[in-house]
């Protein structure tokens, strides 16, 4: 029986948070190779990698405001990179205005500004056009699945769950390589082999 979740105590947790996303990626990919064909199942491998994804960037993002609060770097923020991590524009009045960005965007920016802000490499933090295509190609497929007008808009092809598979490898290798501090390459997601 589930249980009403404990009320938490102002902590973010950052790595409870990717842990819990991981298993639940995990655990939506087991249930779906064990029944391919159901469409439910690959409506739920769908959201948890947008899940897995968007709790990436808030930990990034997290990561990123805890370095400012905590050692103050070097790297001044642009009033554009401040929207981005803080979610929210400087107003003239008395109180700030919400931002929203794109996931795509999103992933983008805070990547970069993760590498620059966290890591002192020299390497830049790349992503490659082919990578850009798996992320606008799974925005597509989830922003199809949240808003349907159609019957045919929340069926998920082979192709689309083989993207979700990529996309999961490309963010989970792009968060470790941010962490890896002996990292002086990120090793670009290949074209592995389709499983459907």
């Amino acid at each position: 029986m589930a249980t009403a979740p404990k009320a938490h105590l102002g902590l973010f947790r950052t790595f409870d948070l990717l842990d819990e996303l991981i298993k639940d990626y995990n655990k939506a990919m087991e249930l779906l190779m064990a029944d391919q064909e159901s469409q439910f199942l690959r409506r739920v491998a769908v959201r948890n990698t947008f899940s897995f994804v968007e709790g990436v960037i808030q930990i990034l993002k997290y990561e990123i405001k805890r370095k400012y609060r905590l050692e103050q770097p070097t790297y001044k923020l642009t009033p554009k990179e401040r929207e981005i991590v803080y979610e929210e524009k400087i107003s003239v009045g008395e109180s700030n205005i919400p931002v929203f960005t794109p996931v795509d965007k999103g992933f983008f920016k805070v990547f970069k500004l993760a590498d620059k802000i966290l890591n002192e490499r020299n390497a830049p933090f790349v992503i490659e056009k082919s990578e850009k295509g798996i992320i606008f190609s799974a925005k597509n497929t989830r922003n199809r699945l949240t808003h349907p007008r159609n019957y045919y808009d929340i069926e998920i092809t082979d192709y689309e769950i083989y993207n979700m598979m990529l996309l999961f490898e490309l963010t989970r290798s792009s968060f470790e390589f941010i962490f890896n501090p002996n990292a002086s390459v990120r090793v670009l997601l290949t074209s592995t082999s389709n499983p459907f």
